[in-house]
């Protein structure tokens, strides 16, 4: 369970900032 949330939390830290990279771009 910790294994999937933490694997979840920094696939929604990197997307987001990869999003908002591009959104400020």
């Amino acid at each position: 369970m910790t294994f999937i949330g933490n694997f979840l939390f920094w696939v929604f830290i990197l997307f987001s900032g990869f999003w908002f990279i591009h959104e400020k771009v």
